[in-house]
């Protein structure tokens, strides 16, 4: 957990399921400061956990995509 805890920013595409990816995230914006930034693939919105797209935590940002170009300007216009 120490990755974790020196990172300065949290980015992960949770479209897959991944137990660890929500720990993960889950544990930054409980325990820190940090901020996390989620992609997920935007035609498969309703089939990803609620605990994810539901997310209101003010230092999580959700970002739904149609196509990986969308991460790049993402990241280039926010990061």
């Amino acid at each position: 957990m120490r990755w974790l805890e020196q990172c300065d920013l949290f980015l992960a595409e949770v479209s897959g399921s991944s137990f660890g990816l929500g720990f993960e995230a889950g544990y930054l914006l409980g325990g820190s400061a940090k901020k996390v930034i989620l992609f997920y693939r935007h035609e498969i919105a309703d089939k990803i956990s609620l605990l994810i797209t539901g997310n209101s935590h003010p230092n999580c940002v959700l970002v739904p995509y149609t196509h990986v170009v969308e991460l790049e300007t993402f990241i280039n216009d926010h990061v």
